[in-house]
């Protein structure tokens, strides 16, 4: 079907139809009220879009940091686990061989 033709016929039909001037009981403001609605937004619509978006991200980042822990951890690096970098650096301030107090 060509809609170009059907524009046609419905804008020709739309012409040729009597013309009618009453109008149904409260019309305007029932279609006013339906604008109100479409147009108001308030501002935590934008809010959660916007944390929605930044879930999806931070999901993406931690997936691909899991890819690469996966990755490096398969390559049969030897070096430290993450538990005992993590230790060292916590104990690291309480170290009796390095400071004076």
């Amino acid at each position: 079907m060509n809609v170009d033709d059907l524009e046609k016929r419905l804008f020709k039909a739309a012409r040729t139809a009597p013309m009618n001037e009453t109008v149904p009981y409260a019309f305007e403001k029932r279609i006013m009220g339906r604008v109100n609605e479409l147009v108001r937004q308030d501002g935590l619509t934008y809010w959660a879009a916007g944390l929605w978006r930044a879930a999806v991200s931070g999901v993406f980042i931690m997936l691909v940091c899991g890819v690469l822990t996966m990755v490096s951890i398969s390559a049969g690096s030897e070096t430290q686990s993450l538990a005992a970098d993590l230790e060292e650096t916590v104990f690291a301030a309480f170290d009796a061989s390095g400071g004076a107090w």
